[in-house]
């Protein structure tokens, strides 16, 4: 997958968390990538409790990918 499609997940399930009446308070991602394909994870604060974010999608899933992947 490319960083696009992971942008574009992690907006939606924040999203959905909204609907939901969750909030998506924190995120990073993991610096374990999985064995087989090498797949980026990323690890979440989810509360009914709004928090103000201090993270950015876009730029966590640049950081994961330069980071782990190499790939800018």
């Amino acid at each position: 997958k490319n960083k696009k499609v992971h942008k574009q997940a992690l907006k939606s399930f924040q999203e959905f968390l909204k609907q939901q009446q969750f909030y998506l308070n924190q995120l990073t991602y993991s610096p374990i990538i999985g064995a087989k394909e090498g797949n980026i994870e990323y690890l979440c604060f989810i509360s009914r409790d709004y928090q103000k974010q201090e993270f950015a999608i876009d730029q966590i899933v640049d950081e994961a990918f330069l980071t782990l992947k190499g790939v800018s």
